[in-house]
């Protein structure tokens, strides 16, 4: 997961498999001072064991750190947030009831909260939905996996025969379900993601190396 910017600081979850302890934590950098320090998780944060499936990360929602705990086995988020140097239970977003967003398949990343109508922005990387915490429903917004492809009425359009220039655009039906689908990956490709899990988000641009 990538590091959550706060006034000033970048801030990260440490990875408890790869160190001594096997509590999580949260490392920060004071990016004028240059200097690193470690934020104690919520106390409610359990300890890390090779038995726990949950998966702890840091976000930045309303302009505070929050730390999450994603539970893939009740498919729940629980949010939580640093203010005044305490943290408080802020969310709890269910997922059991969208399998678009389970945790045992993706990785669910809140981005944003709706000041007027608290509903939660969720990204998967693939789907970006609006989590309702009334009604505990997602609303799909966005889904890679739903990309329309070329339709009858698509193949329909392009047996046409021009009537400007008289040359017939006619062709077979693979041949154009195969360009639709090719224009639509080069489309895809420069649709920007947000996280480390689609680093090849961009068209990649050769450049020249300069030595000075």
């Amino acid at each position: 997961m990538p590091p959550a910017y706060v006034k000033g600081m970048l801030y990260w979850m440490n990875e408890p498999r790869l160190g001594q302890s096997c509590e999580w934590a949260i490392v920060s950098f004071n990016l004028a001072a240059s200097t690193f320090d470690v934020v104690p998780c919520p106390s409610w944060f359990a300890r890390w064991s090779s038995r726990n499936r949950c998966r702890a990360f840091v976000v930045e929602l309303e302009g505070v750190l929050c730390a999450v705990l994603a539970d893939p086995v009740a498919e729940k988020l629980d949010v939580w947030k640093l203010e005044h140097d305490r943290w408080d239970r802020a969310y709890t977003i269910h997922l059991e009831a969208s399998p678009g967003y389970s945790l045992k398949t993706c990785v669910v990343v809140p981005l944003a909260v709706d000041p007027d109508h608290g509903k939660i922005l969720l990204n998967t990387v693939r789907k970006i939905g609006l989590y309702d915490p009334v009604e505990q429903t997602i609303e799909n917004l966005y889904s890679l996996d739903q990309v329309p492809v070329a339709s009858s009425a698509h193949l329909k359009f392009l047996d046409m025969p021009s009537t400007s220039s008289g040359d017939s655009l006619t062709c077979s039906k693979e041949e154009s379900v195969a360009e639709m689908n090719r224009m639509d990956s080069k489309l895809i490709t420069s649709v920007p993601m947000l996280y480390e899990e689609s680093l090849a988000c961009y068209s990649f641009v050769r450049k020249a190396n300069c030595l000075w």
